[in-house]
């Protein structure tokens, strides 16, 4: 009946939601003269620097095998590395706004995927969690279509 939240956790959670809306805004004017690739290439390579500097990560290399670090290099490539690429390209296509909140979509449909296949659990919370996203989500798409339709 109570709930302990620890005040870094909500310092942490206010400066993913900064980071994500700087992620989704900062590069609109990039974007149109580079394009996606060297975005993507250069705030890899230079997030990848600062990090391996401020935490010397060389110290504490994990002695891995050559299929885990294939396994590693997979979830850089495809699951870091691409998936921001094919966010920033959709920039083009569609407002910031939208891609953001169809990014909410992901979580939700990792639960919904973790309950089907894992047969995870899914309580009361989970759902109302579940339909607050979706609803977002249509009210994000109505203010859009709103927006669109009195621009014209």
């Amino acid at each position: 009946d109570s709930l302990a939240l620890p005040v870094i956790a909500i310092i942490w959670g206010l400066l993913a939601a900064v980071g994500a809306t700087i992620y989704t805004l900062m590069p609109t004017k990039l974007l149109k003269v580079y394009g996606a690739t060297p975005i993507v290439g250069w705030s890899m390579l230079i997030g990848g620097g600062l990090v391996l500097v401020g935490t010397g990560a060389w110290h504490h290399s994990p002695q891995l095998t050559w299929v885990a670090w294939g396994q590693v290099g997979f979830v850089v490539i495809f699951g870091t590395m691409l998936a921001y690429l094919f966010f920033l390209q959709s920039l083009e296509y569609i407002l910031p706004t939208t891609a953001s909140v169809l990014g909410a979509i992901e979580p939700l449909a990792a639960t919904i995927l973790s309950v089907l296949f894992l047969h995870v659990h899914f309580n009361w919370v989970g759902l109302l969690g579940a339909i607050m996203i979706v609803g977002v989500t249509i009210l994000q798409f109505a203010a859009t279509r709103a927006n669109q339709f009195v621009s014209k």
